[in-house]
């Protein structure tokens, strides 16, 4: 993270994003979305990957002839964070229901919108997409520092 707002700084974006990922993590665990097993996996590479936030962290405050070897650090658990991203158990892997249960009201909404699209697809080749164009009278714009009160 390279930057702050008026709010937060960076350091406290990233931990509140990794604060707002433990929370829903635990809250698919408890809503059955995502098994036991994989929560813990899960939560287990959140909480290496703010180990490794905190290394880069601390790194430059280190002495110079401990840099090294805080990079060699930070580099090995950037490896296991990539390894464990990439391979690893991740919560896109949900319990599933069962099917998907292709209803007649699925199928109606589906014939809709696929008709719908048809038309605008057709409306973009024929140069008539936009059929809806405002053609009222617009208001004065407002100019910076004036009384925009209505006066009664």
């Amino acid at each position: 993270m390279s930057y702050d707002s008026d709010a937060m700084t960076a350091g406290q974006i990233v931990e509140a994003t990794y604060r707002v990922a433990h929370a829903l993590y635990a809250l698919k665990s408890t809503r059955h979305l995502i098994d036991e097993a994989t929560y813990r996996t899960v939560d287990g590479n959140l909480r290496h990957a703010q180990e490794t936030v905190a290394l880069i962290g601390h790194a430059p405050e280190l002495p110079t002839g401990r840099q090294a070897e805080a990079l060699a650090a930070i580099r090995q658990h950037i490896d296991e964070d990539t390894e464990a991203s990439l391979l690893g158990t991740n919560e896109l892997k949900w319990a599933s229901a069962g099917r998907l249960a292709f209803r007649p009201r699925l199928a109606a909404r589906l014939a809709l919108a696929l008709w719908a699209e048809a038309r605008h697809g057709w409306h973009r080749l024929t140069g008539t997409y936009d059929t809806a164009v405002f053609t009222g009278t617009r208001l004065a714009p407002v100019q910076p520092g004036e009384d925009n009160q209505q006066q009664g």
